[in-house]
Protein backbone atom coordinates (compact mmCIF):
# COMPACT_ATOMS: atom_id res chain seq x y z
CA UNK A 1 0.00 0.00 0.00
CA UNK A 2 1.26 3.81 -1.08
CA UNK A 3 0.07 5.04 2.28
CA UNK A 4 2.11 8.47 1.64
CA UNK A 5 0.29 9.09 -2.27
CA UNK A 6 -3.19 7.69 -0.05
CA UNK A 7 -2.37 10.52 2.87
CA UNK A 8 -1.17 13.29 0.14
CA UNK A 9 -4.30 12.98 -1.70
CA UNK A 10 -6.74 13.10 0.97
CA UNK A 11 -5.20 16.24 2.51
CA UNK A 12 -6.11 18.09 -0.89
CA UNK A 13 -9.40 16.98 -0.52
CA UNK A 14 -9.31 14.93 -3.75
CA UNK A 15 -11.27 11.48 -4.69
CA UNK A 16 -9.18 8.92 -6.78
CA UNK A 17 -11.24 10.02 -9.51
CA UNK A 18 -10.73 13.72 -9.56
CA UNK A 19 -6.66 12.90 -8.99
CA UNK A 20 -6.76 10.48 -12.11
CA UNK A 21 -8.46 13.17 -14.16
CA UNK A 22 -5.91 15.92 -13.41
CA UNK A 23 -3.93 13.20 -14.59
CA UNK A 24 -5.20 12.00 -17.50
CA UNK A 25 -5.12 8.08 -16.18
CA UNK A 26 -7.98 6.17 -15.65
CA UNK A 27 -9.43 6.27 -11.72
CA UNK A 28 -8.88 2.38 -11.68
CA UNK A 29 -5.34 2.99 -11.75
CA UNK A 30 -5.21 5.73 -9.06
CA UNK A 31 -6.51 2.55 -7.09
CA UNK A 32 -4.14 0.25 -8.01
CA UNK A 33 -1.08 2.54 -7.50
CA UNK A 34 -2.49 3.02 -3.64
CA UNK A 35 -2.94 -0.83 -3.15
CA UNK A 36 0.49 -1.11 -4.90
CA UNK A 37 -0.74 -2.90 -7.84
CA UNK A 38 0.41 -0.38 -10.31
CA UNK A 39 3.45 1.47 -10.88
CA UNK A 40 2.63 4.91 -13.13
CA UNK A 41 4.75 5.94 -15.49
CA UNK A 42 7.81 8.35 -14.23
CA UNK A 43 5.24 10.98 -16.42
CA UNK A 44 2.69 9.97 -14.09
CA UNK A 45 4.42 10.20 -11.19
CA UNK A 46 6.03 13.58 -11.69
CA UNK A 47 2.34 14.81 -12.28
CA UNK A 48 0.42 13.00 -9.60
CA UNK A 49 3.56 14.69 -7.22
CA UNK A 50 3.22 17.96 -8.70
CA UNK A 51 -0.63 18.18 -8.53
CA UNK A 52 -0.62 16.97 -4.81
CA UNK A 53 2.21 19.35 -4.04
CA UNK A 54 3.97 16.63 -2.18
CA UNK A 55 8.06 15.43 -2.96
CA UNK A 56 8.60 13.10 -5.52
CA UNK A 57 10.95 11.42 -3.52
CA UNK A 58 8.69 11.05 -0.77
CA UNK A 59 5.56 10.20 -2.75
CA UNK A 60 7.47 7.17 -4.51
CA UNK A 61 10.43 5.72 -2.50
CA UNK A 62 10.19 2.43 -3.09
CA UNK A 63 11.51 1.00 0.01
CA UNK A 64 7.94 2.63 1.58
CA UNK A 65 5.62 2.39 -1.58
CA UNK A 66 5.32 -1.38 -0.48
CA UNK A 67 4.58 -0.98 2.90
CA UNK A 68 1.76 -3.98 3.71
Amino acid sequence: MNFYLIEARRRKGLTQKALAESVGMDFRHISLTERGRYVPTITERGLIADILETDYETLWDSKKYFEI
